[in-house]
């Protein structure tokens, strides 16, 4: 069991991916992403964050999209098609498609997907061009970040999605969901201090449980849904 003040440093948050997050879970923590970049570049959401990370339809849901898709040239980008395997799960490389939109994208080239993403969420779409067309929000948005983490980073359309932009869309990530998701399950709940197991992934028959451990005089005492946990962190950050 970690906490969270574990699992939100950065060599850590490398090791958590697609194969091991709960992807219920990874949706909710792409929505929030989703409403801190909104939030911060005065943008209007396309949908809210319980609807984003709970909603899974064919027509109207939200899935999971690998931006490097098993293709010859994002395979040339990587020593080996096990070092391409393992890469391409990391969250830096991932974002969320409206349920038609991930089916159509498939395993179309880069430069194909940007056409997919551009009217996306804007995770997806601030790879795009076109995201940074007099757009003074996200300008100063952007002056924000390179403040924040000294000239390092920023958001930045990128024509090809190399190892490189892999890594730097990581960092930049981490950056994006490291200070409000740490504010969120660090905040005081019934004086206790809080430890959330980010790597569990519900085996059969668990009813797809998402342990939330209080530490209240030194006994275990909650467990709750992931539904429950998105829904209670959701509304928390809307207050904050």
């Amino acid at each position: 069991m970690e906490t969270v003040n574990s699992v939100l440093e950065y060599d850590n948050f490398l090791k958590r991916d697609y194969t091991n997050l709960n992807t219920r879970f990874l949706r909710y923590l792409l929505a929030r992403v989703e409403l801190y970049i909104c939030e911060h570049s005065r943008q209007e959401m396309q949908n809210d964050v319980m609807y984003i990370a709970t909603k899974t339809g064919y027509k109207t849901g939200y899935h999971i999209e690998h931006i490097l898709s098993r293709n010859a040239t994002n395979m040339a980008y990587f020593d080996s098609e096990e070092e391409f395997e393992s890469q391409r799960n990391i969250l830096g490389g991932l974002l969320l498609l409206k349920d038609r939109d991930n089916i159509s994208s498939g395993n179309e080239e880069y430069a194909d997907k940007l056409k997919t993403y551009s009217n996306g969420l804007v995770w997806g779409h601030s790879l795009c061009e076109d995201f940074y067309h007099c757009n003074k929000d996200i300008e100063d948005f952007c002056r924000e970040l390179k403040n924040i983490t000294q000239g390092n980073l920023s958001f930045q359309a990128y024509s090809k999605f190399d190892k490189e932009t892999l890594y730097q869309r990581s960092r930049l990530l981490f950056e994006l969901i490291r200070r409000p998701l740490k504010t969120i399950f660090q905040r005081e709940v019934c004086k206790s201090e809080v430890h959330a197991d980010f790597s569990y992934k519900p085996q059969k028959n668990s009813h797809s449980s998402f342990e939330v451990i209080c530490c209240c005089r030194e006994k275990y005492v909650h467990s709750i849904s992931y539904h429950t946990l998105i829904k209670v962190a959701a509304q928390t950050i809307i207050r904050l």
